[in-house]
């Protein structure tokens, strides 16, 4: 299991965001996605379901990331879910994380050559909010289909 944590980087403070790592939005998705397939797929958005409930740890805040090495294949299972199988993930540039600054659980080497620069600092709390505001935006538009207005500051 491949946890990185930016060196020195803190979450904002709880009156900006509040993060708490859960695998439950992500079950809620599939639980949509299945509702709404008719195909092969609702077979393994089930198992999917299935897999992640018989952990109930894993679906309430937790702040303990031990927790995700002791659970590694569903962590496999969730990788399995976003790329295809004949793709060689260590090819692809992907990183797994929660809605958390500077803080992935998975990364592909590919993922790590590109974008992870150990040297780079984002000290500053423009940074810190700016690369926020942005990365909700990117959830925002990739995962509920809702634009937002870049002019406007979430």
């Amino acid at each position: 299991m491949q946890i990185y944590t930016q060196a020195g980087a803190e979450a904002l403070s709880p009156q900006y965001f509040r993060f708490d790592n859960s695998f439950a939005p992500f079950i809620r998705f599939l639980k949509l996605k299945q509702d709404n397939s008719i195909d092969i797929r609702v077979k393994f958005y089930r198992y999917l379901v299935k897999k992640f409930e018989q952990h109930p740890k894993l679906l309430v805040p937790f702040t303990d990331y031990a927790l995700l090495e002791e659970h590694d294949e569903l962590v496999q299972l969730l990788r399995m879910s976003l790329l295809p199988l004949s793709v060689n993930s260590d090819e692809v540039p992907m990183a797994l994380a929660f809605l958390q600054p500077s803080s992935l659980f998975y990364y592909t080497k590919k993922f790590k050559d590109i974008f992870i620069d150990e040297n780079i600092e984002f000290n500053t709390a423009d940074d810190a909010v700016a690369n926020l505001r942005y990365f909700v935006r990117i959830v925002l538009e990739q995962c509920y289909q809702y634009k937002t207005d870049v002019n406007i500051k979430l």
